[in-house]
């Protein structure tokens, strides 16, 4: 798989976004498995401790104990919380 640079002219367009598998190891580990969350959320890890945690709820979600987040969809809560309609990405400490 080639990397390309965001903004680099490719056949048909311009690459808008590099592959994330290209950015991160963690999300080309074939390492994936379901954690335990409660309802109308999600939570899964992949590979080297890369977890990713979605709020489907209209309640903000607390983020797995000993996580500190890389990127997510909305601004954590003031107090830490993964806001309501959200992703983000987390990784272990």
């Amino acid at each position: 798989m080639a990397a390309y640079q965001v903004g680099e002219p490719v056949q048909g367009g311009t690459r808008q976004r590099q592959p994330s598998g290209v950015a991160n190891p963690g999300l080309r580990s074939e390492d994936f498995r379901w954690l335990d969350s409660p309802a109308g959320t999600l939570l899964f890890e992949r590979g080297n401790g890369l977890l990713c945690a979605i709020n489907l709820t209209d309640q903000p979600m607390p983020p797995p104990e000993a996580t500190s987040p890389l990127i997510a969809s909305a601004p954590l809560t003031k107090d830490g919380l993964l806001p309501p309609d959200s992703t983000a990405l987390l990784y272990r400490d």
